[in-house]
């Protein structure tokens, strides 16, 4: 396998204790890591700084992983779903669900 995508969630919990926020209602945080393994060699590859240089695992793969936090209702049906990932650096919480209404 070239490469590979892990999702390890660690916490889920009500955002605010729970509180409403208007027609969407409650939401939840989801907490955990993001763990990839790549093929240094695929040309797909190439623009990783250095990739060529980070040790890899017995099947040849280099192994990193990032942290993820998502916001997110509790009731997805009570809105419209969409996703924005404004990445990560030096540990900030970015990832959010902006919902809105449906009426």
């Amino acid at each position: 396998m070239d490469t590979q995508i892990r999702l390890q969630i660690v916490n889920r919990e009500p955002f605010a204790n729970g509180e409403m926020f208007g027609d969407v209602g409650s939401y939840e945080c989801i907490s955990g890591t993001v763990l990839f393994s790549v093929n240094p060699q695929n040309p797909t590859n190439a623009s990783i700084v250095d990739l060529n240089l980070a040790p890899t695992n017995p099947e040849g793969l280099v192994e990193f992983s990032t942290d993820f936090y998502i916001l997110k209702p509790l009731f997805l049906n009570q809105c419209e779903k969409s996703i924005t990932n404004n990445g990560q650096n030096y540990n900030i919480r970015n990832a959010f669900i902006r919902t809105y209404n449906n009426n």
